[in-house]
């Protein structure tokens, strides 16, 4: 079964990439979903550093910009 939104247009994302979407589930629960739909909206726009995701071989969103210094702390 097809997941649906509102109107009755497919959420084929959703189901090609279920893990992402039940990650972006618990951060609209935690942070609101306003909040999550615009950074979504933002990355998906072409916004880098807004939003971006992969599994399966499906991608949507823009990708971040590389970090230019890092630091890695070994114990």
């Amino acid at each position: 079964m097809k997941e649906v939104e509102r109107g009755g247009k497919e959420k084929p994302m959703r189901a090609a990439m279920p893990t992402v979407a039940g990650w972006i589930d618990e951060l609209r629960a935690e942070f609101g979903p306003a909040v999550i739909n615009r950074a979504m909206a933002q990355g998906v726009r072409g916004e880098p550093d807004r939003f971006h995701a992969a599994e399966g071989g499906q991608e949507i969103g823009t990708p971040f910009r590389p970090v230019g210094h890092a630091v890695r702390i070994l114990e």
